[in-house]
């Protein structure tokens, strides 16, 4: 089975192929949904082109991607992304050009006059390196966007990537923050007799930084600034893929449901921050709770490999198609 397992063996075409039959291009979250839902639903029937096409997808998934000979290699993520593009008819980011739009394209104007003019930059950049995925809708002439987090059962943390932390706190701490994380780790303040140490490496120390920030009585301030930087960097809907060789666990947070994650993590429990979903910065990158995230998810397929094929089957017929090519093989006249 080892031999099976450790490459790619259902070509490219069969995801091509589904998508033709199927014609259901992504356009946004309602038709993600719907695609992934419909291979589960078509792998429980028998007997068509679609459910055989849909197992070995799913075959795939689980003893490509989330075999555990190589489901912590780098690459699997790159092939994840790969294979949604095809089902929903999108394309990755990696073979568009990026570029970082207007402060104005992102944010309305009543906002975009509540930041500093000093921290734009960094918000257009940082949404120029978001979403792994885009879908054309020619119909409307608009794109759809998605980013793809694929991580091992393990692992309880989600690296939602750039995320600057400076432009949270310009113009509302002392300057002496804005170093914070780059060329100091922690910083000691005092207030009223009260001793903060505040970092961004642990929720620990941001649980200081927010109480720093409420006794200076600046914490609506430093909330809504989260809030409109937040909008501005993440525009796109999510992708949570568990690469657990047992189960399929595909999760899907829409744009709206992360920024109602982080307004109730940041509003409901800036006091009690290990109920919150942020959980550090790691350079430049935000890091957060997996688990505080999933409970945000619309949409989630959480179901054994098992329910949906016969792996026995598939294998058996894969031994006897690599028979049929040894043989023709060796007739061949070298």
């Amino acid at each position: 089975m080892d031999k099976i397992l450790k490459f790619p063996i259902i070509p490219q075409s069969v995801y091509e192929r589904y998508r033709t039959i199927k014609r259901k291009p992504v356009t946004d979250s309602t038709s993600m949904s719907s695609l992934l839902d419909n291979i589960l639903r078509d792998s429980l029937a028998d007997n068509t082109e679609a459910s055989t096409l849909s197992k070995l997808i799913l075959f795939d998934l689980k003893n490509y991607l989330n075999h555990p000979a190589i489901y912590k290699e780098k690459y699997t993520a790159n092939a994840l992304e790969t294979r949604l593009a095809l089902l929903g008819d999108g394309r990755t980011s990696d073979d568009l050009p990026k570029t970082n739009p207007t402060i104005n394209i992102l944010l309305e104007e009543e906002k975009i006059q509540k930041i500093p003019s000093e921290i734009f930059t960094k918000i257009c950049s940082n949404f120029r390196e978001k979403g792994d995925l885009i879908f054309y809708n020619p119909r409307l002439d608009t794109s759809y966007k998605i980013s793809i987090k694929s991580l091992v059962p393990e692992n309880n943390e989600i690296n939602f990537g750039a995320f600057d932390f400076t432009s949270l706190i310009q113009g509302i701490l002392d300057p002496a923050f804005l170093a914070l994380g780059e060329r100091k780790s922690k910083i000691t303040e005092t207030h009223n007799d009260t001793i903060f140490e505040i970092g961004r490496g642990s929720k620990a120390q941001l649980q200081q930084l927010f109480n720093y920030v409420n006794a200076l009585g600046k914490l609506e301030e430093f909330i809504e600034r989260w809030e409109i930087v937040f909008e501005g960097v993440f525009k796109e809907d999510i992708i949570i893929y568990i690469k657990d060789y047992n189960k399929c666990r595909i999760y899907l947070l829409t744009n709206t449901d992360f920024k109602r994650c982080i307004s109730d993590s940041l509003r409901n429990h800036w006091h009690e921050f290990s109920k919150s979903a942020i959980n550090r910065w790691e350079g430049n990158s935000i890091r957060m709770d997996k688990n505080v995230i999933l409970r945000y998810c619309s949409f989630k397929i959480d179901r054994e490999f098992s329910d949906f094929f016969d792996e026995s089957t598939i294998v058996a017929k894969f031994n006897e198609l690599e028979n049929v090519k040894a043989n023709q093989l060796i007739r061949l006249d070298l």
